[in-house]
């Protein structure tokens, strides 16, 4: 999209840190296998006094519709169940998703299978899409769910890495499965709750934004 306010946004695609980390981490497969997507192009409104959340919004490449992030988010139950990308709700198509490099592989390999599958996904999204909430509900993750988020990213990436020794001809020792084990708790551990701590500082910005706005009216 071209003809976008690059005063009011900024973009973040494949180049942007944190859409680079989606691509090459292979524990974001685990996201994608169950819906939950990145588009190829995010606008990021400048006003940093809300929570990425509020200031996320995604561009249609087909209608230029630019939508607000919160049409699929986790208060909107559209969050998951976007495997082929987000629908587009203006012109019906669909806003290609940005591919992590192991989940790639994974659906390229099911393409020639999958077709039909894509007709019934497409067909069943209008439905998602009416009576949305807009509005941002500002919940913070909890401890229980930033763990539950680092045992299930360490669980994945110790298979996945098990796996990668077994295929290169290693010999699975008990040493080296204990090791990969442990290395992958602490590293599943110290991302979950960096991840909780990120979000969580967004949910505050976006909590201190509203009580401002409150203020200010009252």
């Amino acid at each position: 999209m071209k003809n976008y306010d690059k005063e009011k946004y900024k973009i973040w695609n494949w180049k942007h840190p944190m859409m680079l980390h989606w691509i090459i981490n292979p524990g974001v497969a685990v996201s994608e296998f169950v819906g939950v997507v990145t588009p190829k192009v995010l606008f990021i409104e400048k006003d940093n006094s809300k929570g990425l959340a509020e200031r996320t919004y995604i561009p249609c490449p087909h209608c230029d519709t630019i939508h607000s992030g919160l049409k699929w988010s986790k208060q909107n139950n559209t969050h998951n169940k976007n495997w082929y990308g987000y629908h587009c709700d203006n012109c019906q198509e669909t806003i290609p998703p940005l591919r992590n490099w192991f989940s790639a592989l994974v659906f390229g390999a099911l393409k020639p299978f999958n077709k039909n599958n894509r007709e019934r996904w497409k067909a069943a999204q209008p439905a998602r899409f009416e009576n949305l909430n807009m509005t941002f509900e500002a919940k913070k993750i909890t401890i229980k769910k930033g763990l539950k988020i680092s045992l299930f990213f360490g669980g994945f990436m110790f298979v996945f890495m098990t796996l990668y020794y077994w295929l290169l001809g290693e010999s699975l020792s008990t040493n080296l499965i204990i090791m990969n084990a442990v290395l992958w708790l602490i590293g599943g551990l110290c991302f979950g709750f960096i991840m909780r701590a990120f979000a969580n500082r967004q949910i505050e910005k976006s909590i201190k934004s509203r009580q401002g706005k409150l203020e200010a009216d009252s």
